[in-house]
């Protein structure tokens, strides 16, 4: 029987989708072809440690290296000399860095330890940036990196687009592989009116909603404006399921725009299939994405999606097929595709089942998983 492939995961980035699709090759992988170390921070979410005792009683060591997400050179030199050394320590096959610090520092760890380097940026942390000194500085870092990188998985197409155009590497080393979920935890039409009932959402109100994190890249303020402009109507409300440091400043937004009635942020929502279900309309006003989970589930639910026309999105959501577009920090043109989703209920409810479906063929953790363990054997063969 052939050793597994030895494979160190790193990653500073322990929230939102970075930990969602670590967890999966974690947990996914086949242990009989990969053995597999964590090395994480829990700077940003230290709740991670719950859940080291699991992941390590399937066989899946933790580590923890202190890592921070804003450039700070002494701190910064700290985490990878001790990345280096532990990847010396292990002497892995190969190494998979997450997102954009520890995507760096990751990548230089494994060279400094002349191991073969992955990495998957989630979002190449220039595209975050619109303009500026700040977006040059993050690219000029990703091209330094890049010498270090045996191949850059994207996981859109719109990611490995601008990789392609920042000549990070050549195009042959740049691989597409998407987010994917189980279809199936998404449908359950028969927790809906259950859901409904605990919101206090009757069986005439519309119910429009968004899940994800209170940070500027999704633009809840977009959204929140877009519900103002939508006719006002007891019969419509609003909910966004997250938490994040933009809490206050959208409920203020909320209380200011008159919307305290039929606008509610949820917080931290545990079920969100559940939640998933009871939504008339699913919106995502984000103006930047890499290929978002919560866009991913809401489509596996069936419920009708309006998002922005961006990278990450649009190439998921085909206009007028699988849900409506409108364009990024533009409300009244996001409260126009919201009303028409209301309002050609016939449409909206076959471009849902429509989106449903692609999910179910085209973006499965298993297919994730597949994908992925092949690049790691590709890249682990060339060496």
């Amino acid at each position: 029987m052939a050793k597994p492939i030895r494979v160190v995961q790193v990653t500073e980035a322990l929230v939102a989708g970075t930990q969602r699709h670590l967890l999966d090759l974690a947990v996914g992988l086949d242990s009989g072809r990969f053995e597999q170390f964590l090395v994480v921070s829990l700077a940003r979410n230290p709740s991670f440690a719950d859940q080291i005792p699991g992941l390590e009683a399937r066989g899946v060591r933790v580590l923890e290296v202190p890592m921070r997400r804003s450039i700070s050179p002494y701190r910064d030199w700290q985490a990878l000399r001790a990345l280096s050394e532990i990847i010396t320590r292990l002497d892995p096959d190969l190494v998979h860095a997450h997102s954009a610090k520890a995507g760096f520092l990751g990548r230089i760890a494994a060279r400094n330890a002349g191991v073969s380097a992955v990495y998957t940026p989630h979002i190449l942390p220039f595209r975050k940036c619109r303009r500026g000194l700040k977006r040059w500085i993050y690219g000029a870092l990703e091209r330094y990196a890049a010498r270090s990188t045996e191949f850059l998985i994207a996981v859109s197409d719109a990611e490995r687009d601008a990789a392609v155009e920042a000549r990070l590497l050549r195009p042959e080393q740049i691989v597409v592989i998407p987010n994917g979920i189980v279809a199936e935890d998404y449908y359950c039409p028969e927790r809906r009116q259950t859901v409904r009932d605990a919101l206090g959402v009757d069986g005439a109100t519309k119910l429009v909603g968004a899940v994800g994190n209170l940070r500027p890249q999704k633009d809840y303020e977009t959204l929140i404006k877009a519900a103002a402009l939508v006719p006002a109507c007891e019969s419509l409300r609003f909910v966004i399921a997250g938490e994040g440091p933009l809490h206050g400043k959208l409920t203020a937004l909320i209380r200011r725009l008159g919307l305290a009635d039929r606008f509610v942020i949820l917080g931290w929502y545990e079920d969100i299939p559940g939640l998933l279900a009871a939504l008339d309309i699913f919106v995502m006003s984000s103006w930047q994405e890499g290929c978002p989970y919560a866009l991913l589930e809401a489509m596996a639910s069936g419920t009708p999606v309006v998002a922005t026309a961006v990278p990450g999105i649009e190439e998921i959501v085909v206009d007028g097929r699988y849900g409506r577009l409108a364009p990024a920090g533009d409300a009244q043109a996001l409260a126009r595709a919201i009303q028409q989703a209301i309002s050609d209920s016939e449409a909206t409810r076959q471009m849902a089942a429509d989106g449903r479906q692609l999910v179910e063929e085209t973006y499965s953790v298993q297919s994730m998983l597949s994908r992925t363990a092949d690049l790691y054997e590709r890249c682990v063969g060339e060496q």
